[in-house]
């Protein structure tokens, strides 16, 4: 399980990344809107994954009974942590990504 949801969230963040260097790259979007954008994008799976955890852990109080197995309430700080990273690496990536091509986007227009 922890694997799919690793898999999923390099996937969403690869079809993020593409789709705007692609408009990027067009001149539909400047690279601080597609940095932006993007940085929304990775932070979905961090997001969601408290959603999820607080929410299911919110019904074990209310209902009296165990909801979360404990494997999946040990592993979810690791989650947290490895999405955080992702989240992190993958902004600042596409940050200096976007800069370079802002950078030759400009050069181009001088010469």
């Amino acid at each position: 399980m922890l694997a799919v949801l690793l898999i999923a969230v390099l996937a969403l963040q690869v079809w993020v990344w593409n789709s705007l260097v692609t408009r990027v790259r067009s001149g539909r979007l400047s690279p601080a809107r597609a940095v932006l954008r993007y940085t929304g994008a990775a932070l979905l799976p961090v997001v969601g994954l408290a959603i999820v955890f607080f929410t299911l852990v919110g019904l074990e109080e209310w209902l009296g009974i165990a909801v979360l197995s404990e494997p999946f309430s040990r592993a979810t700080p690791l989650l947290a942590l490895l999405l955080i990273g992702l989240f992190v690496i993958g902004s600042l990536g596409f940050a200096l990504w976007c800069t370079y091509l802002a950078m030759s986007q400009h050069e181009d227009r001088e010469s």
